[in-house]
């Protein structure tokens, strides 16, 4: 049966019961994923809407399904509507819309449309900005029946965001500045120094939540039961702040800011409001000269927190015309492969980036290093560490796409930490260690040679897309041991098990991996001048490439393993090899995987609902992100968009609130506690976009 045929009889037999009780959430274009990033900014700030099921309005969550007190109410003509949240009388939520930097909501509430728009900004043009921990929504106004209704919208957030402990007792303040109103709220014992996460919340961190001051505007701080009923009673909050501070469950201590609109229409501009997180400082982590306290970048900017809201507050005309420009064109180049694709990009990249802090260093004098900065990512959803390679290598595309520079701020910590205080050991740390506030270096992971090839990998793609080759200037002589380290082990691997998928010794998709790695390292010699070295890898790369080819290809395919002619594997790290047009690797061997794919889409052991498996030898798990890799290496159009719309069928998943995973049961779309949901892996979702960039043949160390 046909991939096509069978995508046709899972819609009627199944998939369509499930669209059906879900309607209300449907967009025109039918994409409606079973859950919704709504402000999705840092590791902290990383909020989604379950929406699998659409008889009810829920609280907004985590990207881990920890409620969230975050509220949205309008009253119209004196009745209260819930538009975000639960328990009160409930909005008709007509239409979703999702882009790659906004969630777009419609609701019925009364005589009156509201369309809220969520807004979390990506600005890869500048890293300052995109430093900012902060999100927006917004909500415009419209009559439904063409006459003017009096009406009043209201926002609140409640101190989940602070501590995942309900015990935590938090403090909290109202900032009234030219302009803007905000609030804030932390632990009462706030110190900077705690380093604990509880499900995933850090504490320490401070939340503020930000109006731009103006007519009609009233705030204030109470519980909630109180702040709400206010609010629906009278629509105005009376700007009220409840001194008693307490404990996040002790009445709900909860930030609100309402605005009285009056008798309109339709609202003449956005009512916004801007939610932020913020760490300060943000991380520490061990560098040269020892323990290092990391600061988030946009402070070298702005002087103070009031300088720092009033700047975003204000911002948010020209950062949603920034917003619309950028989609333009992401969302220009993805509609140039298929609809389903443009779905996948506009899902996906929040997430990337939402889960890294930009940071920079201070010197002795308390002045900003702007030379010195470094980004660290969280490995959200799979292991929570930092910097995790195998989650950037997965990232790349990404961020070459966006910002070629990214790969290099990322890999710059974790190789310069691994350069002083790993130097004996003669492969790549798999990340920095756990991730709190201050990096866990002690607990690092270790998966030698997918590591070791992973970080030549991103260092030749970050110098050859960026031209800026100081990185690898830099840090020649460890690269040049992890490629020694390869050049003993590519060619028969030991075996490995890393997230879910068990691999016996030889297997065919990590040797060809480490193979082009070696290839790279001959690239990146050849770019530094060291011909001998360049000359000698790019040598032992073709050898083993032969080798590799008679011991791993068969007649249609290529086996999971050396000696186990019934196995086939998802060669997904054939992607490198295109990316980096080195081209160690047989014409023949993509054009036998494509064919072999197709061949695995039409049988039904083979093709479950949500996707092949990435190898024979784990058939229980599909991981959309290497899936994405291994469409973008498919030379034919048809795999290509085979593998895509098999990603995509897992990204409408409704069965269950799984914020866009990247690890899934390909049978029945289940994730396990290792689903990598909301995770950063999912920057893979570029990979055939990236493939049209064109790599810089040379390189200038920029470091001088």
């Amino acid at each position: 049966m046909a991939w096509e045929i069978w995508v046709l009889v899972l819609n009627a037999i199944g998939f369509n019961l499930v669209w059906n009780t879900r309607l209300s959430w449907a967009q025109t274009d039918g994409f409606t994923p079973g859950a919704v990033p709504l402000a999705v900014r840092s590791p902290y700030l990383n909020c989604w809407l379950d929406t699998t099921d659409a008889t009810r309005l829920v609280w907004p969550s985590t990207w881990n399904n920890l409620p969230l007190g975050w509220a949205g109410y309008a009253r119209v003509d004196g009745i209260a509507y819930q538009w975000m949240g639960a328990g009160g009388n409930p909005a008709i939520i007509s239409s979703q819309k999702i882009t790659p930097t906004r969630t777009i909501i419609e609701a019925k509430v009364g005589p009156v449309l509201l369309n809220v728009t969520y807004l979390s900004p990506l600005e890869p043009a500048d890293l300052v900005l995109q430093s900012l921990p902060f999100s927006y929504f917004a909500v415009d106004v419209n009559s439904l029946d063409g006459a003017p209704h009096s009406v009043q919208l209201y926002s609140d957030i409640t101190g989940d965001l602070v501590s995942a402990n309900k015990s935590t007792i938090v403090q909290w303040n109202t900032t009234a500045l030219e302009g803007v109103i905000y609030h804030q709220m932390q632990r009462l014992d706030n110190d900077n120094s705690n380093e604990e996460e509880i499900d995933e919340i850090a504490e320490g961190g401070t939340v503020y939540f930000a109006m731009q001051a103006g007519l009609g505007l009233s705030w204030s701080v109470q519980g909630d039961v109180d702040s709400r009923a206010q609010f629906q009673t009278s629509g105005d909050l009376g700007n009220i702040t409840d001194s008693s501070w307490r404990a996040i469950q002790d009445r709900t201590p909860t930030m609100a800011l309402a605005v009285d609109l009056g008798n309109i229409l339709s609202s003449s501009s956005s009512v916004v409001w801007a939610l932020g997180v913020v760490h300060n400082p943000s991380i520490d982590y061990t560098a040269e000269t020892g323990p290092q306290e990391r600061f988030p970048l946009f402070m070298s900017r702005y002087a103070t927190m009031d300088e720092t809201i009033s700047a975003f507050a204000s911002d948010y005309p020209a950062a949603s015309n920034r917003a619309v420009s950028l989609e333009a064109k992401v969302l220009g180049d993805a509609s140039a492969i298929s609809p389903q694709y443009v779905d996948l990009v506009s899902l996906s990249t929040r997430q990337v980036f939402g889960a890294l802090d930009i940071t920079i260093s201070q010197d002795r004098n308390g002045h900003w290093n702007t030379s010195d900065i470094k980004v660290f990512m969280k490995d959200i959803g799979f292991s929570q560490r930092v910097n995790s390679l195998d989650t950037i290598y997965a990232a790349l595309p990404a961020f070459l796409y966006f910002n070629s520079t990214l790969p290099g701020l990322l890999l710059d910590p974790l190789i310069q930490y691994q350069g002083f205080w790993l130097e004996k050991n003669d492969y790549a740390a798999s990340d920095l260690g756990s991730c709190h506030r201050t990096i866990n270096h002690r607990e690092i992971l270790i998966f030698f040679l997918l590591d070791s090839a992973s970080m030549l990998l991103i260092a030749h793609a970050h110098a050859s897309f960026s031209g800026d080759g100081s990185l690898i200037f830099k840090y020649h002589g460890l690269l040049k041991r992890f490629a020694e380290y390869l050049a003993t082990h590519a060619l028969l691997p030991p075996a490995f098990e890393s997230f879910g998928v068990s691999l016996k010794p030889n297997a065919t998709n990590v040797a060809i991996k480490g193979i082009i790695a070696l290839r790279a390292m001959a690239g990146i010699s050849g770019a530094l001048g060291r011909s001998s070295d360049s000359q000698r890898y790019e040598a032992m790369a073709s050898s083993y490439a032969a080798q590799w080819h008679d011991l791993a290809v068969t007649q249609d395919r290529v086996m999971s393993t050396y000696d186990d002619p019934e196995s086939w594997s998802m060669t997904y790290n054939l992607f490198s090899d295109r990316l980096l047009q080195i081209k160690v690797v047989d014409d023949t061997v993509f054009q036998k995987q494509d064919a072999f794919y197709q061949t695995l889409s039409s049988t039904g052991m083979w093709a479950p609902p949500y996707g092949l498996p990435v190898d024979s030898n784990a058939p229980s798990v599909a991981q959309s992100h290497w899936t994405m890799f291994a469409a973008a290496a498919a030379v034919n159009q048809t795999t290509r968009d085979t593998l895509i719309n098999m990603v995509h069928v897992r990204a409408t998943y409704g069965l269950m609130y799984t914020p866009n995973p990247v690890a899934y049961d390909p049978n029945s779309g289940a994730v396990d506690v290792q689903g990598g949901m909301a995770s950063p892996a999912q920057g893979a979702i570029f990979a055939p976009l990236v493939l049209r960039q064109i790599p810089h043949t040379s390189f200038v160390d920029r470091s001088y």
